[in-house]
């Protein structure tokens, strides 16, 4: 697997959240991928969106 620097990887960005697959599929994988995750300060999950 090529070693890939992770800046040039494309990020999904939501509000409050970016996300980049590291290695995945399209890296030959078959049953495994490995995400990047940024939370940005100030963030997280609604207490309502967590079960009631």
């Amino acid at each position: 697997m090529p070693i890939l620097d992770h800046r040039t990887i494309d990020a999904l960005a939501l509000p409050g959240l970016t996300h980049r697959t590291i290695a995945g599929s399209r890296q030959g994988l078959g049953s495994l991928e490995l995400w990047r995750r940024t939370i940005a300060a100030g963030e997280g999950t609604r207490r309502e969106g967590i079960g009631g």
